[in-house]
């Protein structure tokens, strides 16, 4: 539901999100993290990209 909420606040102008390899994709900051235990530092750690690899894909 999280992502949903960023995908309709996004369709909305009200989120923004960066453009990536794969499309676009939330910030940590455009995300709705009420009731979870998540860092910065782990979100970037499941977002990372290997770009090169998904640009050749």
């Amino acid at each position: 539901m999280r992502v949903l909420k960023w995908v309709v606040e996004r369709a909305r102008g009200k989120s923004i999100g960066v453009e990536t390899p794969l499309g676009w994709m939330p910030r940590y900051e455009d995300m709705d993290w009420r009731g979870l235990d998540f860092s910065p530092e782990q979100w970037d750690t499941v977002m990372k990209l290997d770009r090169d690899m998904w640009i050749k894909e």
